[in-house]
């Protein structure tokens, strides 16, 4: 990223890595990480279907499930994600 700052697919990796690290840490900080990432790789290349599509997964998958306070929020990002 300090060579190629607005490179999306390096924010998607990093996104994905931290999706990844919560798996087994189960800290919600690690979703937060990968949602600022993966909402970074979506807005550099919103036209890559992929983004959008990891963005839906976290968001019903993940936080809504992990985050129950919040769960109703995350249900509609995924769905805007996946419109």
């Amino acid at each position: 990223l300090e060579v190629v700052p607005d490179y999306p697919m390096a924010y998607f990796s990093i996104g994905n890595a931290y999706r990844k690290k919560f798996g087994s840490s189960k800290n919600l900080q690690d979703l937060k990480e990968a949602e600022t990432n993966l909402l970074k790789a979506r807005e550099l290349a919103p036209q890559n279907p992929q983004f959008a599509l990891e963005l839906g997964i976290m968001y019903s998958q993940q936080l809504a499930v992990s985050d129950k306070d919040n769960e109703d929020r995350y249900q509609k990002e995924a769905v805007k994600h996946w419109k």
